[in-house]
């Protein structure tokens, strides 16, 4: 009577314990949710894949970071799309260049003030240019080797935009 007794008494715990040992829907759905709610605290890091260095090429990405706004509906909460000028491109920003490339150096004033792109001019080719840093509107921000930026950046987790 007494091992019947303790066997019935002994019987939830074991269940219990089997149940709780054993992954439930929910535990996995919980780890997924937690792996989605991670992966969206940990905002991209970009940096944009400038190659062919044409007026063309710099309005089509800035264009396309203006559609990461867009897709937000509200103030940009990641980091800034990164913009390492460092051949003919920056040519587009300088102050005497400004009538004729008016537009996209706007635009490109808008999204650094938002917060979605961040302009870098890369000093050494400003040197080898004879440019000045009075010569960038306020908004760009000069790096002294853009071949190091672009590696310090990737170290960070950059990747191309």
């Amino acid at each position: 009577m007494k091992k019947l007794l303790l066997a019935c008494l002994l019987f939830p715990l074991s269940v219990s314990a089997q149940q709780s040992s054993q992954p439930s829907a929910n535990s996995s759905s919980g780890s997924v949710n937690a792996l989605l709610t991670q992966q969206q605290q940990t905002p991209e890091k970009k940096i944009a894949a400038i190659r062919l260095h044409t007026l063309e090429e710099i309005d089509q990405l800035l264009i396309k970071a203006e559609a990461l706004v867009d897709q937000q509906q509200a103030f940009p909460d990641f980091e800034p799309v990164v913009f390492l000028l460092h051949g003919q491109e920056a040519n587009f920003f300088r102050r005497e260049n400004y009538k004729m490339y008016q537009s996209m150096v706007d635009r490109a004033a808008r999204l650094d003030a938002f917060k979605v792109i961040d302009i870098r001019v890369c000093e050494t080719w400003m040197g080898a240019n004879m440019v000045t840093r009075n010569q960038m509107p306020a908004f760009v921000d000069t790096v002294p080797y853009w071949v190091d930026e672009q590696k310090k950046l990737q170290k960070q987790g950059y990747s191309y935009f």
